[in-house]
């Protein structure tokens, strides 16, 4: 991977001062310092020279790539673990990079199928247009455990605290990177930052002027298309995007026909509004302006808009229209001109909306499902926005021979919801202070770091995260990490304010619910054995309290018999790691190999009285997971990529309102190990034509990976691409 001496961050905005020598640099009041992994095989081997891809982000100037250093490959710059530019080896958190490149040459086609490759990553696909992603555990129907931005924009759905990733505004072809954090990130980010943090970067006017395109298409009548254009003039920079996508769901092999939750219907058409094809549309547009090195500023907007399949609750996976979309400024500013010693402001403001209603009047499947007592039937419509401001403040010094740099700066965010399965809804402030300092003493690194959070809803509820790391380098191919941290995750707003039927049982909100919170401790090392190997090794044990849980009602007005969100006293606790290797003797064989281990245990599931058959083993993860991949750059331009993943068995537990009979709230559902195999090959041309097979699911594994979840299938899908 080519050198980035200036990366645009997260947030779409280079930090183009302070350079600091031989980077020193950063005791960021943040925890874990990363192993230095380079996290999958790369599209460019160590002895290959640098000139593919330049800094990401939001189209505001970058400097011209360097001339590319062998360290780059095993090392590549990054700016999630702290929010501030740096490489994997100097993160205070275990970091895996995967490149633009090997995101769209790998035969995988949705991010989180292609997020399976990354060892601790536990993903469950919902269904041909979405899927969930556990870090390190808790890959449920809305796995809200996990901090997911683009370009540092917070992308989770507020309404139901997870990831809707196919109508997410990106394309393959927007991808610079994706650079995945496991372990809690809250010190920098906060809210959701709890297991681990997804940042997508994408690709910037200035690093990549010029006009793309790809279309992507395959039986039974999949499409996808995107395209992208960037422009530079002068001070100027402009990036437009755009995407389209139909895809047909795979079947539900097992359907659930439950009158309490689908009215009686003829068999034909209640399968047919599973299969409906489904598609979704949108874009971007950026443009940027510097007129002097010390001053950048963008304006961004994005919206997308379609049908997508979710599974919020219960025991079938619902069709639904969304419309997500956000506006953004980003701006920076050098303070003192060139060469002072003030750093930098960051300033950020974010509006995010979207809504979500359900496609069908009865006959069909419909959310929430009939109304028991009356049969009325209240169709899900929801509308929110999240209006955010951000501001920060970067800047090196150094006391002695101590190299610091140092970052602090506020937040402040609000959550508005209007709902047809929601009451007395209120709008929540979140008001946050962080700071964060990192000192390099030879080769010893420390990161402290500390983010304060209070939200309205509760008077007195201030979130505290701290973060404490310390790398040591006994040489500059060898580093060892121990860290620790705490995150924590706001209940969503439809767990406040529920008020909806589910299956027999009535369920509420609770405006009383506190956030989950975790202690997490980590051990880690990474080293370059040789100049075309590198090992890693992690291991972590954390404690979760708070976990939010679905119970009898207890408020007093909820009525006897019903059901309500709720905290649960039963701890859980996990240990595991994560270790393996990557290797790219040259330029045309890379590949790697990584297993995970995760032992969970306790938690809400593990209360008596909670589950039908009794608790999930494991808490819903498997306790093992392997994963391999090799990639071929073969004459003429021919490449091949491969990627298979391993998981155990393990079991879930989803909420049951399947059995009109039942009288837990819960039923434990087993799921069997099985193996994904995704491949692609491709011949790429000097004019800039590539052409492209790829199979997701080679080996046809139809087995649902969640109760009411679509039965996968294998896909094939030709592509043609232009990138000049």
């Amino acid at each position: 991977m080519p050198n980035r001496p200036t990366v645009e961050n997260g947030e779409g905005l280079a930090p183009a001062r302070g350079a600091r020598p031989g980077r020193v640099g950063r005791l960021a009041l943040v925890l874990l310092a990363t192993v230095p992994l380079r996290a999958l095989a790369q599209s460019v081997s160590p002895s290959e020279s640098a000139d593919s891809a330049p800094a990401a982000s939001s189209g505001l100037p970058a400097v011209a790539p360097a001339p590319a250093e062998p360290a780059d490959y095993w090392d590549p710059p990054v700016v999630t673990p702290t929010g501030q530019p740096s490489r994997v080896s100097e993160s205070p958190s275990t970091t895996f990079v995967i490149t633009g490149d090997e995101v769209r040459h790998a035969g995988a086609t949705t991010i989180p199928e292609i997020l399976r490759r990354v060892p601790g990553i536990d993903v469950r696909l919902l269904g041909a247009t979405d899927g969930q992603i556990g870090p390190r555990g808790f890959a449920y129907e809305v796995a809200d455990r996990v901090l997911v931005m683009v370009d540092g924009r917070t992308a989770y759905v507020d309404f139901f605290g997870g990831t809707a990733y196919e109508t997410l505004p990106v394309s393959v072809l927007d991808i610079d990177r994706i650079e995945v954090v496991l372990g809690p990130g809250a010190s920098v980010y906060g809210n959701k930052a709890m297991l681990g943090t997804l940042n997508i970067i994408t690709r910037s006017a200035s690093a990549f002027p010029g006009f793309e395109a790809r279309v992507e298409a395959g039986p039974p009548g999949d499409l996808r298309a995107a395209m992208r254009d960037g422009v530079v003039s002068g001070n100027w920079r402009a990036r437009i995007t755009g995407l389209f996508r139909t895809l047909t769901p795979y079947p539900v092999d097992v359907l659930p026909l439950n009158p309490l939750v689908v009215p009686p219907a003829p068999p034909q058409p209640l399968m047919d509004s599973f299969t409906k094809r489904s598609p979704l549309g949108g874009g971007t547009v950026n443009i940027g302006y510097a007129p002097s090195p010390e001053i950048e500023v963008s304006l961004e907007a994005g919206i997308t808009t379609g049908d997508t399949y979710l599974l919020p609750t219960g025991s079938i996976i619902y069709p639904f229209d969304s419309t997500f979309g956000y506006g953004r400024a980003d701006g920076r500013f050098g303070l003192g001109g060139p060469g002072s010693p003030y750093g930098d402001l960051h300033l950020k403001a974010v509006w995010n909306f979207g809504s979500i209603r359900a496609l069908q009047e009865p006959p069909g499947p419909v959310f929430p499902g009939p109304d028991y007592m009356t049969g009325m039937v209240n169709l899900l419509n929801s509308h929110f926005q999240t209006p955010y401001l951000e501001g920060s403040h970067e800047f090196a010094y150094r006391v002695g021979e101590i190299g610091m740099q140092a970052r602090w700066g506020g937040e402040v965010r609000l959550n508005t919801l209007h709902s047809s399965i929601t009451t007395n809804e209120t709008p929540i402030w979140n008001v946050a202070g962080f700071a964060s300092n990192e000192a390099v003493m030879g080769r010893w690194r420390a990161t402290l770091g500390l983010r304060i959070d209070h939200q309205t809803l509760l008077a007195n509820d201030y979130t505290l995260s701290p973060r404490v790391s310390v790398v040591f380098s006994p040489t500059p191919a060898h580093q060892f990490r121990v860290a620790f941290n705490r995150g924590y995750n706001n209940p969503s707003l439809i767990e406040y304010f529920a008020d909806f039927y589910l299956g027999q049982s009535h369920l509420f909100g609770l405006h009383a619910l506190r956030p989950e919170r975790i202690s997490y401790g980590e051990l880690a090392y990474g080293g370059t054995i040789a100049r075309w190997l590198r090992l890693f090794a992690n291991t972590f044990a954390y404690e979760m309290t708070d976990s939010i849980t679905i119970g009898p009602a207890m408020s007093p007005d909820a009525g006897p018999g019903n059901l309500q969100w709720q905290n649960s006293d039963a701890p859980a606790y996990a240990f595991g790691g994560e270790t393996g290797f990557e290797v790219a003797p040259n330029r045309t064989i890379s590949g790697y190999a990584h297993y995970a281990y995760l032992h969970l245990s306790g938690g809400p599931y593990s209360v008596p009285g909670a589950s039908e058959n009794g608790p999930p083993p494991n808490l819903g993860s498997p306790v093992n997971k392997i994963t391999a991949g090799l990639r071929l750059d073969l004459p003429r331009r021919i490449y091949l990529t491969a990627d298979g993943q391993y998981f155990g068995s393990t079991a879930v537990a989803r909420l049951n309102d399947a059995d009109p009979g039942a009288t837990l709230p819960y039923v434990t559902k087993a799921i069997p190990a099985y193996v994904m195999l995704h491949a692609r090959a491709g011949i790429a041309f000097d004019n800039g034509l590539d052409f492209s097979i790829a199979g997701t699911n080679l080996l046809n594994q139809t087995e649902a990976e969640l109760l009411g979840a679509q039965n996968p299938r294998l896909r094939v899908m030709a592509a043609v691409a232009y990138t000049p």
